[in-house]
């Protein structure tokens, strides 16, 4: 059911993915892309859960490392900080792009012609962007999504600025990583691109936005920013789940399903099968 796979971007760095797909269903299928967040990586929690169970309703479910995550081993969640401190919005953007121009080619004779986005935190302002920008995307799911991408004070930009970089600690581990100011330039250097509340007004199609209602990483107002800003499409919808974190109450290493996470596969399916 699950095949591993990996192309190569522009700057010949891989793009590793995993592909979720029931070949006894001889019916063609959607694509469902999953994009993980900040710091995430395509093996993350509840990211292969989600994977299968969407695979498991009539979809090609896939799901992907961008190609500077750093991620080196995934079940300790150990990165290589050199690599993760070149990563930049725009290269996740360009992975995301490729991966999809491959998916339609290489899967042409299972495919439906539908495309769906989910992303998780900053995999949804990625998904975002990336569905303003290509006319081919059939529907998208923000997850804990930010609002915007400018998520720092003067005083951090500027000794970002002065240092070159920003340090980082991974949870899990305490491992210490860093991104170049190279990170904060890409953004600053394309703000009305990556504009995000401008980017879902333009959207014209199914939008679910799902958040967690005790999400203290992204909090609420940022997900009703963005319904706000879609308030043209009657098709963007939001679903606020109780008790719920940032993380959808699921732990990494994955051991259990939570019901939040559930409940969030179920709003998402609902999504995907939409007409």
């Amino acid at each position: 059911m699950k095949t591993a796979n990996t192309i190569q971007n522009k700057i010949n760095l891989p793009i590793n993915f995993d592909v979720w797909i029931d070949e006894s269903n001889l019916n063609k299928q959607p694509f469902v892309i999953i994009s993980h967040g900040y710091k995430g990586f395509k093996d993350w929690g509840f990211i292969p859960y989600l994977s299968e169970m969407i695979s498991q309703n009539n979809c090609i479910a896939i799901n992907l490392d961008f190609s500077l995550n750093g991620i080196v081993d995934s079940q300790n969640s150990i990165f290589d900080p050199n690599l993760f401190a070149l990563n930049t919005v725009s290269q996740e953007i360009e992975d995301l792009n490729i991966l999809i121009d491959f998916l339609k080619i290489k899967f042409e004779n299972a495919w439906d012609g539908k495309i769906f986005l989910i992303g998780h935190s900053l995999g949804g302002a990625i998904s975002l962007i990336t569905a303003n920008e290509r006319n081919d995307i059939s529907g998208i799911c923000l997850m804990g999504t930010i609002s915007t991408l400018d998520r720092n004070t003067q005083r951090q930009k500027d000794l970002w600025r002065a240092t070159g970089r920003v340090e980082m600690k991974i949870p899990l581990t305490n491992q210490i990583i860093w991104q170049n100011v190279e990170y904060l330039e890409d953004k600053e250097n394309n703000k009305e691109r990556f504009n995000l509340l401008n980017c879902i007004a333009k959207l014209n199609m199914p939008i679910l936005i799902i958040h967690g209602e005790q999400d203290v990483t992204v909090l609420i107002k940022e997900a009703k920013l963005l319904l706000e800003s879609a308030i043209n499409n009657n098709q963007a919808i939001l679903e606020l789940i109780p008790q719920c974190n940032h993380i959808f109450n699921v732990k990494h290493p994955f051991n259990v399903a939570s019901k939040q996470i559930e409940q969030a596969f179920y709003c998402i399916l609902s999504l995907i099968q939409t007409k």
